[in-house]
């Protein structure tokens, strides 16, 4: 019955290997994922699951998680990226750009797969 449960027990800061999110390093890179998880959500743990099957898929892009806690950051990326704030929720930028995004249950592995893939 415990690995049912598993998700409650995972921390609720980022690792250290997860990059910290700003502005100017999504700008830089050629595509990067931002994932805006809650850590009280049930369905934002399931999603963290597939964010992290993509991570390791694909280690050379930058996927940067952010707390929807952080109420500031979620309303700046909102505004920032005109894409209205959900959670779990991911936001795919190439070259700085808004050129993806989902949430809830469309948050998948197999979803960041096909909108990071070049183009």
């Amino acid at each position: 019955m415990k690995a049912v449960f598993n998700w409650l027990s995972k921390p609720q800061k980022p690792s250290e290997s997860e990059p910290e999110f700003d502005f100017a390093s999504v700008t830089e890179a050629e595509v990067a994922v931002l994932f805006k998880h809650s850590p009280t959500c049930a369905t934002s743990w399931f999603a963290q699951r597939q964010v992290d099957a993509f991570v390791a898929a694909n280690p050379s892009v930058p996927v940067y998680t952010v707390s929807v806690r952080n109420r500031e950051l979620a309303k700046e990326i909102a505004t920032r990226t005109n894409v209205r704030h959900e959670s779990p929720q991911v936001i795919v930028f190439r070259q700085g750009q808004v050129v993806a995004h989902t949430s809830h249950e469309g948050v998948t592995s197999d979803y960041l797969e096909k909108v990071t893939a070049s183009r």
